[in-house]
């Protein structure tokens, strides 16, 4: 791999700042690679965490790296990808075409949605035509059933539409991982420009303790294909007024936005607020089809967040479309069956990492290793890897976790080597460090 190549990888990662908080690149993690004829070389790569943080002296390093001893650090690395919590957060939004009591006594259909929805942290569904208030709990019902790891519960708006037919927001989430802390149904009488939605938001404010936001807010809207440019730009109305009653800044809006293929012309964006305000970003671009059917190729659904806090909490490359179709091998007739819309989806980054007492930042930091070093194993040999945490007080010392401790337990020979290498970073001082 050229240096050039494993430069670009390394700042895709969202490496903390040591001002200006988390997701930039700190100024002291310069990364330099020199390839020579039988070693290469990695200078070391340093991980500041913001003074606020409970450890703000941390550091991370990545060092020397040889031939001779690598297959045992590889060894490490793959062992410890096997511990490496799932350090992402996914929110989905999904319009599931008119779910109902058909739907919901579909088994082929039930059993490709819930496979979808166990990925997400929450899910907002759209076209939910549930009158008689069954469909729902079968769903709940199937999907608590389906995934034995997480428990799942919802919360929904009342039946909104001008007419008879009428549709639902209901967010699905994951209670283990996140709660409902308000939630309110934006009443679309504002003067001079009332009923301006054919279905006007329900905003759910989440706690989510295990991301990097820690609470944020969700405005959902499914527009009129035929409003839609009006309702995107009276969505921005929506967000000044949750922003003044709740007082909050971490705001994301998604849905079907039906912001494609002739229902919003580009021409007519500079009329959209959330689009001329460049405080508000994007996630899901017009290149990216989140229609079922080979015949189309729209950016109907959309993901948008405000501000550059929130920005900071996405994993990067994480936005997009989900293909069901593909991932469970569906013919277009059979997703069909499910919905004319993938959902869209992002992931917001793990709190682990700062919030993490600090025997577990040593895990959390090779766990990251291994992702940002998972395409170099099979053709470089990564060799020593030296993680240095700066505790308050005690100046630079050198720990290992006692999860590490527990991943080397592997058959006798292996853990003897990698226990050979290990402890003689880590061992010299652990008695001066107070595990929490």
């Amino acid at each position: 791999m050229a240096s050039g190549d494993w430069k670009e990888k390394l700042n895709t990662l969202p490496l903390p700042q040591e001002q200006s908080g988390w997701g930039q690149r700190a100024n002291s993690g310069e990364i330099n690679k020199e390839a020579r004829s039988s070693k290469e070389t990695f200078s070391f790569l340093t991980f500041t965490q913001p003074t606020t943080g409970p450890f703000p002296e941390s550091s991370v390093m990545l060092l020397t790296a040889n031939k001779s001893t690598g297959p045992w650090i590889t060894l490490a690395l793959f062992f410890a990808s096997f511990l490496c919590p799932v350090l992402a957060f996914k929110i989905c939004a999904f319009n599931v075409r008119s779910f109902g009591d058909s739907k919901s006594t579909d088994a082929m259909v039930m059993h490709t949605l819930i496979r979808i929805l166990s990925r997400c942290d929450i899910a907002l569904l759209q076209e939910v035509r549930d009158s008689k208030g069954k469909a729902i709990p079968i769903l709940l019902a199937a999907l608590n059933r389906f995934d034995s790891v997480h428990t799942y519960d919802a919360v929904a708006s009342e039946r909104l539409g001008r007419t008879s037919y009428q549709e639902q927001y209901v967010f699905v989430y994951r209670t283990d991982t996140v709660s409902v802390k308000d939630q309110y149904q934006y009443p679309d009488t504002q003067k001079g420009d009332e009923d301006a939605f054919a279905r006007e938001p329900f905003v759910v404010w989440f706690r989510a303790p295990r991301t990097v936001l820690g609470e944020f807010v969700l405005i959902p809207q499914h527009t009129s294909p035929t409003n839609a440019t009006k309702e995107i730009d009276e969505l921005y109305d929506v967000f000044v007024a949750i922003k003044n009653k709740w007082r909050v800044e971490n705001v994301m809006l998604l849905g079907d936005f039906n912001a494609a293929c002739g229902y919003v012309a580009k021409k007519n964006r500079k009329n959209i607020r959330l689009y001329s305000d460049t405080s508000f970003i994007w996630l899901i671009g017009d290149d990216v089809d989140t229609t079922v059917k080979e015949t189309t190729d729209c950016a109907y659904d959309r993901i948008v967040i405000h501000g550059e806090n929130f920005a900071q909490g996405i994993v990067p490359y994480s936005a997009g479309a989900f293909n069901f179709a593909n991932e469970y091998s569906l013919t277009e007739e059979q997703a069909l069956g499910v919905s004319d819309h993938y959902p869209v989806e992002v992931d917001l980054r793990d709190g682990g990492l700062r919030a993490a007492p600090t025997p577990h930042l040593l895990l959390a930091a090779l766990c990251l290793l291994t992702t940002s070093l998972a395409e170099e194993v099979s053709d470089h040999y990564p060799v020593e890897v030296e993680l240095r945490v700066r505790v308050p007080g005690q100046g630079q010392q050198r720990v290992m976790s006692p999860l590490v401790r527990n991943m080397l337990k592997v058959p006798a020979i292996l853990a003897k080597r990698l226990i050979q290498g290990l402890i003689a970073f880590f061992n010299s001082t652990m008695q001066n460090i107070t595990i929490v």
